[in-house]
């Protein structure tokens, strides 16, 4: 593990959630504002982060945003003066796509709760992407319940299929994290999931993403 790593887990876990906002100015990034897509939809991607990767058509290098669509979101961006007291309803996992990261194109939903319920129907959300090259696939790894979700898909922009849940039991001593997101060193091309304690978030732990078994999974670290 690089030490470049260490010096950007802070970061990640300040710009870990980007709650739904859209720019105000072209060319200028608007806080505090809700934000749209470029054909004025709105975008709704909680808890989720920006990664780059090769376009799958030409090639060039964009920023993908990953993040949840709740339905209460959509209540709450009608009235933000109003706090919803339901659970957060999981649609699904949304993408978008731009260049200079005040642009967003709309890549439709990459995760539905019609996949994700096969493995049970429970709380979604706090989740990262990385590219493993050992299956030349793109790994989703989402918080599913008191577990830790891997799915799996070809391209940044298309349909990601369940793949294995894991139990963090083992490794940190609660079957799920607290907070997480997905780190990947442009040195190595390694990536990692970094996260914390289940309860109480007092603890910090970085994990080689990687293949075990033939399905992606936490390597030791």
């Amino acid at each position: 593990m690089t030490k470049s790593i260490y010096s950007i887990i802070i970061l990640i876990f300040c710009i870990v959630t980007i709650n739904h906002s859209v720019f105000g100015q072209s060319g200028n990034i608007k806080n505090d504002v809700f934000w749209n897509t470029v054909d004025g939809k709105p975008i709704y991607s909680q808890g989720g982060g920006i990664f780059k990767f090769a376009d799958p058509t030409t090639g060039v290098k964009k920023y993908y945003w990953y993040g949840v669509h709740y339905q209460e979101a959509e209540s709450y961006r009608n009235d933000p003066s109003v706090t919803s007291t339901k659970k957060c309803t999981f649609e699904s996992v949304t993408c978008y796509s731009s260049v200079d990261l005040v642009n967003w194109t709309s890549e439709g939903d990459v995760l539905t709760k019609e996949e994700v319920n096969k493995q049970g129907k429970t709380w979604v959300g706090r989740l990262g992407v990385a590219f493993i090259k050992e299956l030349n696939k793109y790994a989703l790894i989402v918080q599913h319940g008191n577990k830790v979700m891997f799915a799996v898909s070809d391209s940044p922009t298309e349909q990601f299929t369940t793949h294995q849940e894991i139990s963090m039991e083992a490794i940190i001593g609660t079957s799920n994290t607290g907070d997480q997101t997905v780190f990947t060193d442009d040195v190595t091309g390694k990536s990692y999931l970094i996260y914390s304690y289940g309860r109480g978030r007092n603890k910090i732990y970085v994990s080689e993403i990687g293949v075990k078994n033939g399905k992606v999974d936490l390597l030791d670290c």
